[in-house]
């Protein structure tokens, strides 16, 4: 008795069996509608290669939000994705109902291409639009005046004053023009590194100056005798 128990529900077994695969045959055989084909693309993006599971959870996905009475099977699924990868046009028109559809829900049934562009006219453009239209030929903006210089940058244009020589330097410029002969090639690099905070032109400048000075005190005492 117990042997017939277990022959009967082995029997039973196999052909509830066969009748899942025979159901999952006749669901394969279904034609796909683009609702499930958007549901696919949609589960295969979301759910890449390397998910635990990944045809179950996309079977299981695509089953849930579908409008058909159909449970596919995970083998439905990669036998569709195969064919969508080789059929790009089957693709390409999934694609597309995906936007007619959103458009259609979000867009309120405008496309694009019928939304109307509003155009910006700049006020240049819009003088010359009303000159062209009175026959009068558009003005030409002119140049704008140059800003005027800033007083800083008037105070950098303009020659430092000469810091005044103090008697420091003063003493030292004459010892070292009487220390170092007219003859020396480098005398003015001498002097004004025996003087150590001029330079040489200003070296130069203050013997001319203190030249003109002599000759000077000189023709004037000539003049009063």
């Amino acid at each position: 008795r117990q042997e017939k128990e277990a022959a009967d529900a082995a029997d039973a077994a196999a052909a509830s069996a066969k009748q899942r695969e025979a159901a999952a045959a006749q669901n394969s055989k279904q034609n796909w509608t683009h609702n499930e084909l958007q549901l696919l693309v949609k589960a295969i993006k979301t759910n890449p290669a390397g998910t635990v599971n990944r045809w179950d959870v996309i079977a299981d996905f695509v089953n849930r939000h579908s409008d058909q009475p159909i449970n596919r099977t995970s083998k439905d699924m990669i036998m569709m994705a195969k064919k969508l990868q080789k059929d790009t046009s089957l693709k390409d028109e999934v694609n597309r109902k995906a936007f007619e559809r959103f458009d259609k829900e979000h867009g309120k049934g405008q496309s694009r291409e019928s939304v109307p562009t509003k155009r910006f006219d700049t006020s240049a453009e819009k003088s010359k639009t009303k000159s062209e239209a009175a026959g009068t030929p558009p003005s030409t903006p002119t140049a704008a005046a140059p800003a005027p210089a800033s007083s800083a940058t008037a105070a950098a244009a303009a020659p430092k004053a000469e810091k005044p020589w103090s008697a420091d330097e003063q003493r030292a410029l004459e010892k070292a023009l009487k220390a170092i002969p007219g003859s020396a090639s480098d005398r003015w690099d001498q002097i004004a590194a025996a003087v150590g905070s001029r330079t040489k032109l200003e070296c130069k400048k203050r013997c001319k100056e203190l030249m003109e000075r002599v000759k000077a005190k000189k023709t004037g005492a000539a003049a009063s005798k």
